[in-house]
């Protein structure tokens, strides 16, 4: 056994939910990697609103040497920009003052970045004249600034200003309920999406997602570059995380997440998009049905926010994690607090700490599963077997389950069922691996593929026992897919004592 995979099963962790942290400048090194991934990041993600192609390409190259050197497996998220509407530059001044009650002109700039003309008009990112009407709401500056719509024709929109400030250059747009007639990739997402795929991310999040189109659009692009790539295997199976920010995508929710290998409950621009009391409500209105699609769920923004210039959370921050991981986030996400901030491994470490003592406190009631989905279907022969397993943990004082798992699908059923003791997934692909690391309670382990039932029998409890993780006399799950080599063909759950 190599020493990676005794690292792997030495260092499992106690938490089952799964911390995801944005690198930047605060922790991009070599040495801040690793210390990030001694502090338990499982995922790393790389945000394309910053940084170039070449750094992304660097970076996802020593996140994968540091974790080899800690014998842990971390995945990499490409988290594509997407068509973020922004104001232009502004042509006099740094800042211009909107007074409340002043009227103003939104139009679309001729170029990329054009600035506001003499005449004070705003210039946008996109032309947004065929979205709005007369009543409608328009926020700037990420919503500080708000302006309500009194005509719209010919490119341009006139505004009266409702509650004003000051707004500077490149600041956000957002128009709360409008379904917005861009695409849901531009041509940088697309050049950022070929060389994320080319450097071997392991996850793609696409942002600003309006309906189950444009997740058919982003597999599409992965589908297309990876036949034309036959030097990269696996690319074409690269997990879609679509971010859910914005309320045109929450009446598709169930198309969008029937498309997507996982979500992230995007609560930035969502709490932009809508009113902040309607947030909460919809956290867990998305977080229920990605339970019911079997998917893993990222819970994201200003988690910890205050840790980005302060050694300790808030005790709203540290209460608001606790209350994701009991609504049943599959993992978590650091976005400044790490980047940028001042205390990335601290917050790191907190996150840990804050996870581990809700899943201690906090017995998740499970509740039945209908033995038929919501629209009359039974369930699959997998979504059985992970259900009965799942069943057994819970009646049988089990030790732990062992899912040996070609695609990573057996593992993401069975840890939908989210049962009382430890998943490891042994799985031959490295990029099957990797994946892994966002799901909930599962501990990723590398083995090689087995040949008979009883090789993977003697396996898994040679290396579950070798690592203390299970003693002799102890119940051990296997689940696997028999005849072997063929993904998602999970049909065999076997109870055994250990070493009997």
């Amino acid at each position: 056994m190599t020493s990676a995979v005794r690292s792997a099963l030495a260092a499992a962790p106690e938490r089952r939910a799964k911390i995801v942290c944005t690198l930047g400048p605060a922790c991009a090194s070599p040495a801040g990697i690793r210390e990030l991934i001694a502090a338990g990041m499982d995922v790393a993600r790389l945000n394309c609103a910053h940084g170039d192609a070449a750094w992304r390409a660097a970076i996802t190259t020593e996140v994968r040497q540091a974790a080899a050197e800690l014998g842990r497996e971390v995945g990499v998220l490409l988290d594509l920009a997407g068509p973020k509407i922004r104001t232009g530059g502004l042509a006099n001044s740094e800042r211009l003052a909107l007074a409340e009650g002043s009227t103003v002109t939104l139009m679309a700039a001729a170029a990329p970045g054009e600035s506001a003309d003499a005449s004070g008009v705003i210039t946008t990112s996109h032309d947004l004249a065929s979205a709005v009407s007369p009543g409608d709401v328009i926020l700037l500056s990420d919503g500080l600034i708000e302006l309500r719509v009194e005509t719209a024709s010919g490119g341009a929109i006139t505004c009266r200003v409702i509650n004003g400030g000051e707004l500077a250059s490149h600041q956000g747009v957002n128009l709360p309920g409008a379904r917005l007639p861009i695409p849901a990739m531009t041509a940088q997402d697309m050049a950022d999406l070929h060389a994320g795929l080319a450097a071997g991310v392991d996850f793609v999040a696409l942002s600003f997602v309006q309906s189950a189109a444009d997740v058919d659009l982003l597999r599409q692009a992965i589908l297309d570059w990876a036949a034309a790539h036959p030097e990269a295997p696996g690319a074409a199976a690269t997990a879609i995380i679509p971010k859910l920010e914005k309320p045109s995508a929450i009446t598709e929710l169930d198309a969008i997440l029937s498309r997507s290998n996982g979500v992230m409950v995007a609560r930035g621009d969502l709490g932009v998009e809508l009113p902040p009391e309607q947030v909460p409500v919809l956290q867990k209105r998305i977080i229920r049905a990605a339970r019911r699609h079997h998917i893993p769920v990222i819970t994201a923004t200003q988690m910890l926010e205050s840790m980005t210039a302060h050694p300790r959370p808030t005790r709203a921050e540290a209460t608001d994690v606790a209350n994701a991981v009991w609504d049943g986030s599959d993992a978590l996400m650091l976005s400044g607090e790490t980047a940028s901030g001042q205390y990335p491994n601290a917050a790191v470490r907190m996150m840990v700490r804050i996870i581990t003592e809700a899943e201690g406190a906090h017995q998740e009631d499970f509740e039945p599963r209908r033995r038929r989905r919501e629209d009359g279907t039974p369930h699959s022969i997998p979504e059985t077997i992970a259900a009965a397993v799942a069943t057994a943990a819970r009646e049988l004082p089990m030790a732990a389950i062992a899912v040996y798992t070609q695609s990573g699908e057996t593992a993401r059923q069975v840890a939908a069922f989210r049962p009382p003791c430890p998943i490891y997934a042994l799985a031959a692909e490295p990029r099957v691996r990797r994946r892994l690391g966002l799901y909930w309670g599962v501990t990723p382990v590398a083995s090689p593929e087995m040949a008979t039932t009883d090789e993977m029998l003697r396996r898994a409890e040679r290396q579950l026992l070798e690592h203390a993780l299970i003693r002799r006399g102890q119940v051990l799950a296997i689940v696997a897919g028999v005849p072997f080599g063929i993904s998602g063909h999970t049909n065999l759950m076997r109870l055994v004592r250990v070493g009997e």
